[in-house]
Parts: C-alpha cells; sequence; structure tokens
C-alpha cells in the first residue's frame, strides 16, 4: 500500500525514540537492538530528507535526556558508544544503498535544481493557521487550495497537531505529585519539546536561524521537511501531559492552561480571516473556510470538556480512552480526503494518452514540460522524459539543460534524441509550432497533442569527428552557436589516448539498439571508418563499455552523453552499470547481515543458558 516513502520513514522513528530512551536508562542490550533495527527499516525506507531530519531530532532528544541525566565522564561515554556502535551497524547493513547513494550526492548538483532563495522553501507565517484549522487553506483534494505553489495540502495538514493534543501538551504545565516516574515524565516533556519547537522555527522563516540552512548537508534539505519530528514529539508530549493530569485529583481552574494555546489560535485564525475577507469572497471559499474554522472550534472545545471532567468524574481510564477516540475523530475530519500514501494504480491511472506514449517505439524520450505536466509524472509510468524529475539532480544533465536554454532548439536539440513533444493547446503554446515544422502532428488524447520530432537522431548514431574543448564554458558556447552541426563533431573536454582521423569520411556507418534495460545497453554497430558512438543516455560514473568483448573507454560526449571510440568495422558494444561502490557496498552488507546473524544466534544461546541456570 505504502508509496509514498515520508511516511515508510516516519512510521520507524518512534522505535528509534524508545531504543534511545532504552539507553537512557541503562537497558544498552534492548537499546542497542531497537535503535539497530528500527535505524536499518528507517533508512531502506529511502526518502533521505525525512530520514535526517527524524534522526537530527531524535539526536537532540538524546543530548538533552543525557545532560539530565549529569553522569560522571566514565558513564557518558557509554551510552554515546552503545548509540554509536548501533548507528554503526546500522551503515554496515545498508551499505549497499548508501555508498551508491553518497556517490550520488557527489555527481549531483542540488542548486541547479532548487531555489536558495532564503525562505523559498518553507512554511509561510499565514500556514500557522493549521495548527489550529487544517484546512484552512483549503486543499488538493478539493480543488481550492490557497496557499500557493512551494507547498501542498499535505505539508500544511502536518502541522496540525489535534485539539487533544494542544490539550495534553499544556497540562503538562499542571502540578505534578512530585514522583520519580513525574520528574522522569518531565525530563522526557523538555527533551522532546526543544528540538520539536527547533525543528517548527527550522520550518518556517525565522531570521535568526537561517544560517543552519546554509550549513553543509542541512543545505540540501526543503526547510519543510525540519517540521517531521514534531509531528511524532507533540504526540508524545500530549500523551505525558494526560499521564501528569490523570496521576493526582485536579480542581477545575487547573484545566485553564488548557485555554491558553486555544485563545492563541482563536486570535490567529480571526485576524486571518478578517485580512483574507476579501481573497477568500472572491475565491468563493468564504463560507468554507469558516465552516471549517467552526469545526476546529467544536473540536477545542470538545478536548476541553473531556480533560475538564476529570475534576468531577474519577475515571482516568475511561476517560483516556475517549481522549484517543477523540483524537482519532479530528485527526480522521482534518485530514479527509487528503492521502500521505497511496497504491501506485490510485496515484497514477492508466489513461489513453499513457498507453498511446508506451506503444511508441522504444527507446523514445518525450518532452512533457511543453505539455505542461510537471517533470517526474511520466516517470511513474515508465516513460522517459527529458526534463525528468529527481529530488537532486545529476550534476551533468542538469547543467547541460540550463546552459544550454532556449538555445538548445538552434543545433543540440537533434542530438538530445527526443523523438515526441507534448502540446496542451488550450495554455499558452511553449513549443512556437509555427517555427518549428520539423514537429509533425501524431494524435490528440486526453485533450493533449502528441508530435514526432522528425529531426530527432536516434538513441545511438555515429559522428565522424571528435574535437577536445578542455574550457566548459567554451564548449558550451560552440554548442550554443547556430552553425554548430552535432552530426558531424563531438565535442568533450576530456583528452583521448586515441586520435581520431581528420578529414573524416562522410558517411561513418550505422548504429542501432538492439537491448535496453536500466543497466544494460547493446548497440550494434557498422562503421565505415573510425569514428565515435554517441549514445545519448547519461554519463554518469559506473558504466563500463565493451567493444565486442574487449574493455573501451567511456568519455562525455557534450558534458552529458557517453561517447566511445569506435574503429572501422561491424562491433558489438555493450554498456553496463555496476558501480564499484554498489560491489563493495553488497560486500559490507551481506558480511554484515552473516556477522548479524550468528552473534544473535549467540545472544540466543546465552539467554537460553540463563534461564536454565536460574531455573526459569
Amino acid at each position: 500500500w505504502c508509496h509514498w516513502p515520508l511516511t515508510d520513514v516516519a512510521i520507524w522513528a518512534p522505535p528509534q525514540l524508545v531504543g534511545l530512551e532504552f539507553v537512557v536508562r541503562k537497558q544498552y542490550r534492548r537499546g542497542f537492538f531497537t535503535i539497530a533495527i528500527s535505524g536499518i527499516l528507517l533508512l531502506l525506507a529511502g526518502h533521505p530528507e525525512t530520514a535526517f531530519t527524524f534522526c537530527l531530532g531524535l539526536g537532540g532528544y538524546f543530548l538533552i535526556r543525557l545532560i539530565q541525566q549529569r553522569p560522571a565522564w566514565p558513564e557518558l561515554l557509554r551510552p554515546i558508544a552503545v548509540c554509536s556502535f548501533a548507528w554503526l551497524a546500522v551503515f554496515v547493513v545498508c551499505a549497499a544503498q548508501l555508498l551508491p547513494f553518497f556517490e550520488y550526492l557527489i555527481h549531483c548538483t542540488s542548486e541547479f535544481a532548487r531555489n536558495h532563495v532564503a525562505g523559498a522553501e518553507t512554511y509561510r507565517p499565514s500556514m500557522a493557521a493549521a495548527f489550529w484549522a487544517p484546512r484552512f487553506f483549503g486543499t488538493w483534494a478539493e480543488d481550492n487550495f490557497l496557499a500557493g505553489a512551494n507547498s501542498n495540502s499535505n505539508l500544511i495538514s502536518m502541522l496540525y497537531p489535534g485539539m487533544a493534543v494542544w490539550c495534553g501538551v499544556m497540562l503538562m504545565f499542571t502540578r505534578g505529585n512530585r514522583t520519580e516516574k513525574d520528574r522522569q515524565r518531565r525530563n522526557m516533556a523538555i527533551a522532546l519539546a526543544i528540538p520539536a519547537v527547533t525543528g517548527l522555527l527550522l520550518s518556517f522563516y525565522f531570521p535568526g536561524l537561517q544560517f543552519v540552512h546554509e550549513l553543509p548537508v542541512f543545505d540540501e534539505v526543503r526547510e519543510w521537511y525540519f517540521a517531521c519530528f514534531a509531528a511524532l514529539a507533540f504526540p508524545l508530549l500530549a500523551t505525558l501531559g494526560f499521564e501528569r493530569w490523570f496521576s493526582r485529583p485536579r480542581r477545575l481552574r487547573e484545566a485553564a492552561w488548557a485555554l491558553i494555546p486555544f485563545a492563541v489560535g482563536a486570535i490567529v485564525l480571526v485576524t486571518l480571516l478578517r485580512f483574507d475577507q476579501r481573497v477568500l469572497v472572491m475565491k468563493d471559499m468564504w463560507d468554507y473556510v469558516v465552516r471549517e474554522t467552526y469545526i476546529a472550534a467544536g473540536f477545542a472545545f470538545g478536548g476541553l470538556v473531556l480533560c475538564g471532567l476529570f475534576c468531577v468524574w474519577k475515571r482516568p481510564q475511561t476517560l483516556l480512552a475517549a481522549l484517543m477516540l477523540f483524537a482519532a475523530a479530528d485527526y480522521a475530519v482534518a485530514t479527509r480526503g487528503l492521502h500521505p500514501s497511496l497504491p501506485p494504480e490510485h496515484a497514477f491511472p492508466e489513461t489513453a494518452l499513457i498507453e498511446r506514449m508506451r506503444s511508441f517505439e522504444q527507446p523514445s524520450r518525450f518532452g512533457v514540460a511543453e505539455g505542461y505536466i510537471p517533470p517526474g509524472t511520466m516517470a511513474n509510468y515508465g516513460i522517459e522524459e527529458w526534463l525528468g524529475y529527481d529530488g537532486l539532480y545529476p550534476e551533468r544533465i542538469r547543467r547541460f539543460q540550463l546552459e544550454m536554454g532556449t538555445d538548445i532548439w538552434k543545433a543540440m536539440e537533434p542530438a538530445c534524441s527526443i523523438q515526441y513533444y507534448l502540446n496542451y493547446p488550450r495554455l499558452e503554446e511553449l513549443l512556437k509550432l509555427d517555427e518549428r515544422p520539423f514537429l509533425e502532428y501524431v494524435d490528440t488524447l486526453d485533450n493533449m497533442e502528441i508530435y514526432r520530432n522528425t529531426r530527432a537522431f536516434p538513441r545511438a548514431y555515429l559522428v565522424p569527428r571528435l574535437e577536445v574543448v578542455p574550457d566548459r564554458d567554451a564548449m558550451f558556447a560552440a554548442m550554443r552557436g547556430d552553425d554548430f552541426d552535432p552530426s558531424q563533431v563531438v565535442l568533450t573536454d576530456r583528452p583521448q589516448a586515441v586520435a581520431m582521423p581528420h578529414p573524416p569520411q562522410a558517411d561513418v556507418g550505422t548504429a542501432v539498439v538492439t537491448e535496453r534495460e536500466a543497466t544494460r545497453v547493446v548497440v550494434e554497430v557498422d562503421a565505415a571508418s573510425p569514428c565515435v558512438l554517441v549514445l545519448a543516455d547519461a554519463y554518469y560514473p559506473g558504466w563500463t563499455v565493451t567493444i565486442d568483448g574487449r574493455p573501451g573507454q567511456i568519455f562525455p560526449a557534450y558534458h552529458v552523453f557517453r561517447g566511445v571510440l569506435i574503429p572501422a568495422g561491424r562491433y558489438t558494444v555493450e554498456f553496463v552499470y555496476l558501480p564499484l561502490s554498489l560491489s563493495i557496498g553488497l560486500l559490507i552488507s551481506t558480511a554484515t547481515l552473516l556477522a548479524g546473524c550468528y552473534a544473535g544466534f549467540r545472544v540466543l544461546q546465552d539467554l537460553r543458558r540463563e534461564r536454565r541456570g536460574t531455573g526459569v
């Protein structure tokens, strides 16, 4: 069922916190294995930004809990060592995933893909309304979303802790019974609150913390993900608050603490309603937003009533169960129609357009941005896009796209092997069809026009000349020129050991892709003279090439594609992707898993002996 990796990561954060608490309480064996197992599953879930921000908050919690214990120096080292070895186990088990990922980070240039203007990807101040009214801005599910292009209704609703949670958090400020358990409860609450609030400040535009987003690693994380830990911490804070509230008899006036966040929320919501009234009326959303505000007020009142009932009805277990059901109902209403996780067939339904695009000969690359389709959408259908989206863009492909810009249409567009373009005629035409007669109409499906690019080069093609241009800027300047001809010359910034003949033959032969998989491409080449084979797929470390089984050398063609020098004759050229980082990672992960199985078996044997010795 799970398709969106944020939720897959999030479910392993609570056991990770439990493992840290085991370590703090000197239950080292339990802590080690809980941290290791949950950490492995957290990383394997596959969303680095969420994993990083969760672990950042959990690390803050652990640090504060250690400070609260005030241990002597030797006692301080032991919990740190246990957590360090647990995460070392996590990293070595996940090495097969992490080493290629780290290699990818080295070869990506995310600043080309992301807007690094301060506050560009943070929650706006007005979005604080979602702390009390999660649907204040509408939702994508209802097609009335108002909050802007830099966020979405799922991310905004993530800010909503729930009205029962607001009550529970504030009840932590009521009097305790001064027991050791109450002291531990208070310390845990402080350790949760500090990183949670810090994360929220980082997810909003808070000038005093903007320097954090400029630190290494932090600058690769979208700011709003820093709110993830708060989504875990605040319900836990509320649980601790309810434990404190129900631990002793209470007077009604003590419940006044729970009124504070609702009074603040009322001021915020009324202010925004008055400020945005004209816009809401113009968008025909005034009645909707007022209704959602009243729903939020109703849940706030219900939470206060359930908490206040304890002052006159001493049934803590019954009231806790009622609060749990109340919170579930609150969340169900707040997130109705919003799906943080869907099966792929629901998220990406099959359409006539998709079926038609898949029917074309392969490999086929599509230009979909010209049809106003968001980058990355078609990739979920297995359809290759020219402007395909990735969270961190590979450096070479993104640099090529941005350096060339609209100048790509002058000479280099055919070399990119974009066989088809989409055009959405209901909006402003981006393809400029009058200026590009080489785009041939094919079909119209789902209100989208398909055009064949008749001048596109095939995915693999032969070029007679190779020129080395060490200066990258000079190479791009040449490719942007009107007189440049990619069918006659390949530019590269890598010196080659073998010189190309000059002048070359006019007709150098043919190249045909006969097999193509994600990590393997086979090209049959018939070269009349020595030439360059260009495979219009991304140049990236880890790809190797053989020519009739003999090793060849891949170099970057036009900065972005794969180029190989080919002697005259007929050859089978095979490209294979098997990076050294993956091979080393698989070796480490396999060895670690085998060692872990052996260690687990020995631990079970020791436990069995202990039980026999004690007669248990």
